[in-house]
């Protein structure tokens, strides 16, 4: 998941990311895109989205199922 995320976020954040005090809990996205094809960077693009959207997802309904059950 910390490599999707690296390959997912846009550029600028990532650097914003690698050089701020918490950046050991963030893989090193330079390297990555290095040694990746694109096939991979798109393949992890869509796998952190999917689940990202997927739980987020999971939460709401859960929030919304606790709020209105009767």
């Amino acid at each position: 998941m910390n490599v999707a995320q690296a390959l997912s976020l846009p550029r600028s954040l990532t650097k914003i990311l690698d050089s701020s005090p918490v950046s050991y809990f963030c893989a090193n996205s330079e390297v990555l895109y290095k040694n990746t094809s694109r096939f991979d960077r798109i393949l992890a693009r869509f796998f952190y989205w999917f689940s990202t959207i997927s739980s987020m997802s999971l939460l709401v309904l859960a929030l919304l199922d606790q709020f209105y059950s009767s």
